[in-house]
């Protein structure tokens, strides 16, 4: 493992030129372990299996990926497991590269980072039904550029309906304007988010690219 924790860390920041990585298994293991606030905006990997191993009674309270966490072996960025808690991610990993891979519980709560039309979170889960229990949130993260009248392709794949508790349409608002959007389950397990025109708090339409400081 290139970091092994079971103890308690309140703040851990790997920052853009950061790499936490193994050769073999897990990048970051977290086992009976709590994280608090974990930021990634640079490296976690493995050379063989999970880059993040989140297991037994470990908890991270929020994550935010703005970088790559990834592994190599079985492709699986993150497991986390049916004991384990996760409270929330935040990620905008994904369209500018490989999307996050998730593997287990799901998080309480996952909130996409849109930088541009261009550069926004994906995350793709698997077997979540078969290893974990429960539902997700999902969300806007509030650091978001989003524009209107736009589509973000399957910025969630392997989901059912029945995975997402909440967050399947809502209002962002910035700057004077509001974009409504919404979480449109466009095939299978795909799941797009898409906005309307931006609409000015005087009421007029406008196309308008909107941006939470």
């Amino acid at each position: 493992s290139g970091l092994w924790n079971g103890g308690t860390i309140t703040t851990l920041t790997n920052r853009d030129t950061g790499t936490i990585s193994a050769e073999d298994e897990f990048g970051l293991k977290n086992v009976n372990g709590t994280i608090s606030t974990l930021t990634n905006s640079g490296t976690i990997s493995a050379g063989d299996d999970y880059g993040l191993y989140n297991d037994g009674t470990a908890t991270i309270t929020t994550l935010t990926n703005t970088g790559t966490i990834s592994a190599a072996g079985n492709g699986i960025g993150i497991w986390n497991a049916a004991t384990a808690t996760f409270t929330t991610l935040n990620n905008s990993q994904g369209a500018s590269g490989s999307a996050l891979t998730y593997k287990g519980k799901l998080p309480t709560n996952y909130n996409v980072i849109v930088n541009s039309t261009a550069d926004y979170g994906k995350i793709v889960f698997s077997d979540v039904l078969k290893v974990g229990q429960g539902t997700t949130n999902f969300g806007v993260d509030s650091s978001s550029t989003l524009a209107g009248s736009t589509t973000y392709s399957a910025v969630i794949d392997g989901l059912d309906s029945s995975d997402i508790a909440s967050g399947t349409s809502g209002t962002f608002t910035s700057g004077g304007a509001d974009i409504d959007w919404t979480l449109d389950n466009s095939a299978g397990t795909t799941w797009d988010l898409v906005t309307a025109a931006a609409i000015a708090t005087n009421g007029t339409n406008t196309s308008i690219t909107t941006h939470t400081k």
